[in-house]
């Protein structure tokens, strides 16, 4: 029995289809990561210029912060989070103490910065620097685990001659059509849960459409069958377009 060609690639681009939403999916974990570390520097800033505000008030107390946090995606799909300190000099052409930042390394065969941190966190801020390396220290292990995933695909995906993109990127200018169509269809999902999230399948069985919920952020006035009919119509249109684009 000779092998359906068409049926053959069918397969391929199927199965090629898959792995790139896998990829996407790995990706948005990634940058799930990213925000998450990203929300903790930025509260960790904040509370350094409340620290920073108490020193200028307290003569006694000298001790100023030269720690901050850097976090990047890199273009190999993984989340880097990486303390940094100031290096202050005299400048020889104007005589003004200027610094420099430079990485932090981390101790040799140490999972976490605790150690070279200890040597450069001031009292008041030890505790909570310590704490959030402890997070860090996490956050950077899930990347690591994600993107072991990502690289293990791609092994994967050319072992069966299947192709795919260099990156799956999300917000960035390079974002493929399939990563966009895939976000559409992710952001459709959200809309109808974030108007809905207490809808029942029995609802849904019986043609009920509840309120639209009252954290929605949308007037409470609104008919919700129009609103219903019009996520449906999202819907159906996002569903022709991803026909359309697999054929």
């Amino acid at each position: 029995m000779l092998v359906d060609a068409e049926e053959k690639e069918r397969l391929r681009l199927e199965m090629q289809q898959m792995q790139r939403r896998q990829l996407y999916y790995f990706l948005q974990m990634q940058e799930q990561i990213q925000a998450e570390a990203q929300r903790l520097v930025e509260r960790f800033y904040a509370r350094q210029k409340a620290r920073s505000q108490a020193i200028r008030k307290e003569s006694d107390l000298r001790e100023w912060s030269d720690l901050s946090v850097q976090v990047r995606l890199l273009r190999g799909q993984q989340v880097t989070i990486h303390w940094r300190k100031k290096i202050w000099y005299r400048s020889s052409r104007d005589g003004k103490l200027h610094f420099q930042t430079e990485h932090i390394t981390k101790p040799k065969g140490s999972r976490d910065y605790k150690k070279a941190l200890a040597k450069h966190a001031t009292s008041v801020e030890y505790d909570d620097v310590m704490a959030l390396e402890d997070r860090f220290a996490e956050l950077r292990e899930y990347a690591r685990r994600v993107h072991k995933m990502q690289v293990d695909l791609r092994k994967v995906s050319g072992q069966m001659d299947i192709a795919l993109p260099e990156s799956e990127r999300t917000g960035k200018e390079s974002e493929s059509a399939w990563a966009i169509q895939e976000r559409i269809g992710n952001l459709i999902a959200l809309l109808k849960f974030r108007l809905w999230p207490n809808e029942r399948e029995a609802d849904r069985q019986a043609d009920f459409v509840p309120m639209v919920d009252g954290a929605a952020g949308v007037r409470q006035d609104v008919d919700p069958r129009k609103v219903r009919a019009a996520v449906d119509a999202l819907m159906a249109a996002h569903a022709a377009l991803l026909s359309a684009i697999t054929g």
